[in-house]
């Protein structure tokens, strides 16, 4: 009875986790895009058929990404996505798949369309399908980071626009002190005229950006609460449990006391999230990523050591920019859209910290240093 319980909770869980990785893609009830669409016709001419689909699967439901075929096919094959089997699967209803999935290895949907006059697909066009399969999840991947990278530069320019409103109101204020200040000349009085409405203009088309920002987005600053940094990172840690298994991989951490720092805990798991997961990328199968902290009187320095290649020094230089070649490749080739760690170092400056590399000296592999204030 224990063990039924204890299964049926863990399938519980499995399936919230892959419902929020489905969410975290921000795909479902989303318009037709032309990539998704092309990866249909693919399978239309690979398989000659009139019909082709990317499905996403949900609870009680299925959303079609991309479909083109009748409604009365587009019925029947919703009915068998919602039932439970292998990836890749031919059925006696001529329904061939793949299965489209999380780098973490969860279920997001299929792809695959509906076989006519009951003819078996080779296997080379199933492989054919894995493939393609494989090319939207690379796609959902890169759609996300590009997503990421622009909310966070729009967060980025809003806090600056937000802070330079304050010494330009100012100036408007002590200029028109200046226009009123006894013995004051014409002269005065007209560049400090001058100078109170273009400040007052300027402050108005911030006041504009600032509202259309919080329209979109009600909080784009970063929050300044007080949490424990150890807490974060043995969640981010356990969030990539499962993606590290894959390849075999160990965390090394042994945090000990608890820290306190004072910053957006949400955007600095993002920026742990992304380099522990570059380090899982980058290391081979089978090896160790570890993790340390130095605290000092104002300041906070996490260190994370990956075994992969070592990079060079040019490498190195050119680890934060958007779309720079290190010279280095994935172990298992996975897909890496080339910002994530673009989006670390602006959610790094956004807190008034630095992140560096270094190599790892006389051990393989490459050290990330994120540096943050403690308050």
């Amino acid at each position: 009875m224990f063990n039924d319980a204890g299964s049926e909770r863990n399938s519980y869980d499995n399936e919230q986790k892959r419902l929020a990785k489905i969410s975290h893609y921000e795909i479902v009830a989303t318009a037709a895009e032309s990539s998704f669409d092309q990866i249909t016709f693919l399978v239309k001419d690979l398989f000659d058929v009139e019909n082709a689909f990317i499905a996403f699967k949900l609870t009680d439901g299925v959303f079609f990404k991309s479909w083109f075929g009748t409604e009365s096919i587009k019925k029947v094959i919703t009915d068998l996505l919602l039932k439970d089997f292998s990836t890749d699967q031919y059925l006696e209803s001529d329904l061939v798949v793949s299965a489209i999935q999380s780098p973490e290895g969860y279920l997001l949907g299929y792809v695959g369309c509906f076989l006519k006059h009951h003819v078996k697909p080779g296997s080379k066009q199933l492989e054919m399908l894995r493939r393609l399969s494989a090319i939207i999840t690379d796609k959902l991947e890169e759609r996300m980071a590009v997503r990421k990278l622009l909310r966070i530069t729009d967060d980025r320019l809003h806090v600056l626009i937000h802070d330079l409103k304050n010494p330009m109101t100012t100036i408007g204020l002590q200029s028109e002190l200046l226009s009123k200040l006894p013995g004051a000349d014409e002269k005065v009085k007209l560049i400090a005229g001058k100078l109170h409405s273009q400040s007052k203009q300027i402050v108005s088309d911030l006041n504009h950006i600032l509202s259309s920002a919080k329209r979109e987005n009600a909080n784009f600053k970063p929050q300044k609460i007080s949490f424990d940094l150890i807490e974060l990172l043995n969640e981010t840690l356990k969030n990539l449990s499962e993606k590290a298994a894959l390849k075999k991989q160990v965390f090394l951490f042994e945090p000990g006391v608890p820290i306190s720092i004072i910053g957006d805990p949400e955007k600095l798991f993002e920026v742990f999230h992304q380099l522990i997961d570059n380090a899982i990328k980058f290391s081979a199968p089978e090896k160790e990523i570890r993790l340390s902290l130095t605290a000092g009187i104002n300041q906070v320095t996490v260190q994370i050591h990956d075994q992969g290649t070592e990079l060079s020094e040019e490498g190195l230089e050119k680890l934060f920019f958007k779309f720079a070649d290190v010279g280095s490749v994935p172990t298992n080739h996975e897909n890496t859209p080339k910002l994530g760690l673009q989006i670390v170092k602006l959610l790094v400056d956004m807190h008034k910290g630095k992140v560096w590399a270094e190599r790892a000296g006389g051990q393989s592999g490459t050290i990330l240093y994120v540096q943050l204030p403690l308050k």
